[in-house]
Parts: structure tokens; sequence; C-alpha cells
């Protein structure tokens, strides 16, 4: 991005008041220069997520707002408390969602056991794919059934040219 002496100059400027500790002023100057990024940043160091939230939405970017919402749920331990934050915001499934997306699968089925149990089945798809895709097929496979996608685990060993494990498991799941 080529920025103008006037954008250069404004974004200096917030920096020079984020140093200062003015972070309002710091946040005017910022979105002067059209730089909403270190705005959203600054408040996410300083541990002021409502903030960094409220930017990242007002810039009508979802990629931003989706990627506040799963930190600032993460910096609340999870749990209930970051449940509660995602339903507040009605981001829940999109975190969850963004949480699947960035290999961040714990977090995705803490949030699914306490907000909505519905959706792990999902989780542990998403789960089976990425750990097809590295390689670890037996990993792959006890996802695959937890999220009752038993012929995709056959298909995962048949394409693999595991066919001892393919068909072990469909002799397990015999309700094909």
């Amino acid at each position: 991005m080529v920025l103008t002496i006037f954008q250069e100059t404004y974004k200096e400027i917030g920096g020079l008041l984020k140093e200062l500790g003015d972070e309002k002023s710091a946040e005017e100057y910022y979105l002067k220069s059209g730089d909403w990024q270190s705005v959203v940043d600054m408040y996410r160091i300083s541990e002021k997520w409502s903030e960094a939230y409220r930017v990242a939405k007002e810039q009508q970017n979802d990629m931003a707002q989706k990627k506040v919402a799963f930190l600032w749920a993460k910096s609340l331990g999870g749990g209930d408390a970051a449940v509660r934050l995602l339903e507040r915001l009605s981001m829940f499934q999109e975190t969850v969602d963004f949480a699947c997306q960035n290999k961040a699968f714990e977090f995705a089925y803490e949030l699914c056991r306490i907000g909505d149990q519905s959706k792990l089945s999902a989780v542990h798809l998403q789960h089976a794919i990425q750990l097809e895709d590295d390689g670890k097929y037996d990993e792959a496979s006890e996802h695959y059934i937890k999220a009752n996608c038993i012929k995709e685990a056959i298909a995962m060993y048949v394409h693999s040219q595991q066919w001892e494990k393919a068909e072990e498991i469909a002799r397990c799941n015999t309700a094909l």
C-alpha cells in the first residue's frame, strides 16, 4: 500500500501518541492514515478487547472480527466465560470455525462441549480432514468415527492402500 505524505504523517503521529499512552488519540490518527490494523493490535496488546473488537467490526472486516473474537475468548481461558462472550457477540459459530481453520481444535472442542454439543461432530470432521492432510491416518480415523463419518475413514484408508485398516473399520461399523 502506497501511503501519501499525509497518511504517513498521521500514522507516525498515531505511533507517538500510542507511546505516550494516549490510545484514543492514537486511534484517531491511525484511522486517519487508514491503518485500522494498528489500532486493533494496539488495543489487543493492552488487553482492551472490547475496543479491539469495536474497531474490527467498524471496519467491516469479517476476518479481523473473527480473529479478535477468537483471541478475546482465548484470553478468558476458554470455558463458560468464553462461551458467554461469544454468544453475546453473536460470534460463537464463527469463532468455532475460525479455531478449526487455524488448527486450534482443542479450543473448538471446549467451546462446543460447553456451548453447543451438536457442533462437536463438525469439529471432529474438520480435525479428521486436517489430520488426513498431515498423513496422520490413525488419528484421522478416530476423528472421522467420532464425526460419524465412517465411509470417509474407510475411503481414506482405501486411498492410502491400507486395505486391512479399511476392512477393520468396515467390520466394526457394519451399520453403513
